[in-house]
């Protein structure tokens, strides 16, 4: 019964929500069984197939979608992205395009067009994206951070550093900001700046295994070997086999040992 429809459907979010998402999927196959016309139901399973890791049975949803409403930008986009992940990047890009053509408000999109254009090696045409989404959301930190690992790879460093700290400035708790702002400043030879940052994104994300291990880095530069021998220790923790750390810390133990025999 159609008219049955949209409860399931809205049923099926608010178990979502709850984080009941096999029950949500049930609801959302009722739905799109009660009414074989309603984008949502089938927009909200792909969604949630993809929350349990099934990104083909996803795929399958969110093209059902674009079958009945080719408009349907949020399907399309996360349709886009599961192709880039597969490695699809033309058929992504198109897949982006198509979605900002039904909806040029969507800054996320530009983002993502912009990520796929620079695994295509157009580095130029991403930060056109990039700035394409800071132009409907001037604080929309993704796209400042993303600018700033393209200056950097053009080694325009200050104009990196300037963007990382925008995108600080907007959210001060994107981890890999901190870290990509440290690595910027151990390059201008601002080692207790860069160590602050990297002790940041550490803190931010304590499992950040590469922030921990130049955190140490720099620590171990400065000749603070304890310090840095706690750190090269927690990135082995996080990471066994994480052999700069273990070359990192054979030196800050030698280090430590030449001092001990000086005295």
């Amino acid at each position: 019964n159609p008219a049955y429809a949209a409860c399931y459907d809205y049923l099926g979010i608010a178990m979502f929500k709850k984080g009941k998402v096999d029950e949500a999927i049930v609801q959302y196959k009722y739905a799109s069984q009660s009414d074989p016309n309603l984008t949502g139901a089938y927009y909200h399973l792909g969604n949630a197939l993809l929350q349990k890791g099934e990104p083909d049975e996803a795929m399958a949803q969110f093209q059902k979608t674009l079958e009945i409403d080719p408009n349907y930008a949020d399907a399309r986009v996360n349709l886009a992205n599961i192709l880039l992940k597969n490695g699809q990047v033309d058929e992504a890009i198109v897949q982006y395009q198509e979605a900002l053509q039904a909806s040029p408000h969507l800054a996320g999109a530009y983002v993502d067009l912009g990520d796929a254009l620079l695994q295509k090696g157009q580095p130029d045409q991403a930060v056109t994206q990039y700035q394409k989404a800071l132009e409907i959301d001037p604080n929309y930190a993704p796209a400042c951070y993303n600018i700033g690992n393209i200056f950097v790879q053009k080694g325009k460093l200050n104009e990196a550093a300037d963007k990382f700290r925008e995108a600080l400035k907007i959210n001060s708790g994107l981890a890999e900001a901190h870290f990509s702002l440290g690595d910027v400043l151990v390059q201008k030879g601002q080692m207790d700046e860069a160590l602050a940052e990297f002790q940041k994104a550490a803190q931010i994300n304590p499992n950040y295994v590469e922030a921990h291990n130049n955190a140490g880095w720099v620590l171990l530069q400065e000749g603070q070997a304890e310090k840095a021998i706690f750190q090269f220790q927690e990135t082995l923790r996080l990471n066994p086999n994480y052999t700069n750390a273990r070359d990192n810390l054979a030196k800050a133990e030698a280090m430590m040992r030449q001092r001990t025999e000086q005295k």
